[in-house]
């Protein structure tokens, strides 16, 4: 009986070049969780397979570095900028196989630089400089953790003043990581402020667990304040 790998082949079709090409997931069933931060980061059983290491998705025709949450359409003079600021400069590197966390991290700076010239939304700046903090966390570089935590932290403030989200949840969430971010960088009477307009104006929110964990560092805050 053959054996199930942890990594499976998932086809891509590249949204700047149209290439098809196959980029690696963790299969579900291999994902054990031991524990979690409170800015919702995951440690798995198996650093190696934390399916963040796979999320960007990187063409090897064009050079293209995007994940699930870019759009496909490109403003207006933009493909051209990645052609010539990514594609013509590319050459094949095997992001297509299984990534060690400073491939991973190469991965997610290349879809940053894509995401700024194709000027995503500022969430999805914060999701992956969030995601690339982690990965140095992973690694025990606090100093590169905090640095991105630090573009993360500001994405995600421009995000809630700029952008609308669909739902009173996404919002919450939103609301938490930045006061979670600002908590964790130091900034405690910003951190306050924030986990307080959750506090205050979402006392309802259906995410109990979410809506606990706001009141704990919030009274943490006041307590040292």
């Amino acid at each position: 009986m053959e054996t199930l790998h942890p990594l499976y082949d998932k086809k891509i079709a590249c949204a700047l070049c149209s290439h098809s090409f196959y980029s690696k997931k963790v299969r579900s069933r291999f994902l054990k969780a031991q524990r979690y931060d409170t800015d919702f980061f995951i440690y798995y059983e198996n650093p190696k397979l934390h399916p963040i290491i796979y999320d960007v998705v990187i063409c090897p025709k064009c050079g293209y570095a995007s994940t699930e949450q870019f759009s496909r359409i490109f403003p207006p003079g933009s493909a051209n900028q990645v052609k010539e600021k990514v594609t013509k400069n590319w050459s094949y590197q095997p992001y297509d196989q299984e990534r060690t966390l400073q491939q991973a991290i190469n991965a997610y700076k290349l879809a940053i630089y894509c995401a700024n010239i194709k000027k995503e939304k500022s969430s999805v700046l914060a999701s992956l400089t969030l995601r690339v903090s982690w990965l140095y966390r992973l690694l025990d570089d606090i100093q590169q953790e905090r640095a991105f935590a630090l573009h993360a932290l500001k994405c995600y403030t421009t995000a809630y003043l700029e952008e609308t989200f669909p739902s009173n949840s996404n919002e919450v969430r939103l609301l938490y990581i930045i006061g979670e971010l600002n908590y964790r960088l130091g900034f405690q009477q910003q951190a306050l402020l924030y986990f307080s307009e959750i506090i205050y104006k979402h006392k309802n929110h259906p995410d109990r667990k979410t809506f606990e964990r706001t009141k704990e560092r919030w009274h943490e805050i006041r307590s040292i304040s």
